[in-house]
């Protein structure tokens, strides 16, 4: 179960870009949207490899978005900000649930 909660995140990036490049074509997105999808993936599979740093690699998919957004602030609107601060909000959560998870040996 606590796996599924791992790859949900990389699976939701993954279907709308996917969904999204089908319906208009791989070659227009952004590079930065192909950057969202490897570090979501990255991320949830060194999670579910019981990694920590693995949620730190998927926060930089927030980051990005985070980063984004305020480099292309054309308003007051922040429409993509609360999509980043979630995105780092749930990957650093997995992984402190992944570190407190882990086995530690008796001392």
């Amino acid at each position: 179960m606590k796996k599924l909660l791992y790859i949900a995140p990389a699976f939701i990036v993954c279907m709308f870009v996917g969904t999204i490049g089908l319906l208009f074509g791989f070659g227009g997105f952004n590079p930065t949207a192909w950057a969202y999808l490897a570090c979501s993936m990255a991320g949830s599979a060194l999670l579910c490899m019981g990694r920590p740093w693995g949620g730190l690699i998927g926060a930089v998919t927030g980051g990005i978005i985070i980063w984004e957004r305020l480099e292309n602030s054309a308003g007051m609107v922040m429409d993509t900000m609360p999509i980043g601060v979630a995105f780092a909000a749930y990957y650093l959560i997995m992984a402190l649930v992944c570190l407190k998870s882990r086995k530690t040996p008796d001392t």
